[in-house]
């Protein structure tokens, strides 16, 4: 008797195992798009300077300051921004802001924003020294409410026409702001 109720115990488990996998793949930033097939039609422009991917797909933007690795996911752009500087950095959300391939300006946030407070201001993100953070750029244009965030993808897949994204970053080094254009070209 004592085996049919491990059995029971497995089954659930098997099946609870399985939703949170179900759940889990919902949350990826897309399900089909692969970015290293995606590396070879995008590159990046960053101060006239033409940035590729690596193998892996991420685009990497280095000054003496700082460091920042972007990845585009049909949805989302997430990034890594590493302080290299003794300055504390400072990434502004309220004054960053995605430029999507039809030409439409969107604000972005951060993956901390709850549906609720998605139009409120938003704090900066804070990089110590020698510290780093990783998020991501979310477009509240293509943003959508179904059983949790959603957003319409940021272009068509496969490229069928040359297609552009821009994110600006809004960035304070100690104490001096920049602003940095960040161009995703596709030209399929």
């Amino acid at each position: 008797m004592q085996q049919p109720h491990k059995e029971n115990i497995m089954r659930k488990v098997i099946g609870v195992i399985a939703l949170l996998g179900i759940g889990l793949v919902g949350c990826a930033p897309t399900a089909l798009y692969d970015v290293r097939e995606g590396s070879k039609v995008w590159t990046m422009t960053v101060d006239g300077h033409l940035i590729r991917p690596d193998t892996a797909g991420t685009f990497t933007y280095k000054t003496s300051e700082y460091e920042m690795t972007l990845t585009l996911y049909r949805t989302i752009i997430a990034f890594t921004l590493v302080n290299l500087s003794d300055k504390v950095l400072r990434l502004s959300w309220d004054e960053s802001a995605m430029v999507l391939s039809d030409g439409r300006s969107s604000r972005v946030v951060n993956g901390g924003t709850t549906w609720g407070d998605r139009n409120a201001p938003k704090p900066p993100s804070i990089v110590p020294p020698k510290a780093k953070i990783s998020d991501a750029f979310y477009p509240l244009a293509t943003a959508y409410f179904s059983n949790g965030w959603n957003f319409e993808p940021l272009f068509d897949y496969p490229v069928s026409k040359e297609t552009n994204i821009r994110i600006s970053v809004a960035l304070t080094v100690g104490d001096q702001p920049q602003r940095k254009d960040f161009l995703f070209t596709a030209k399929p």
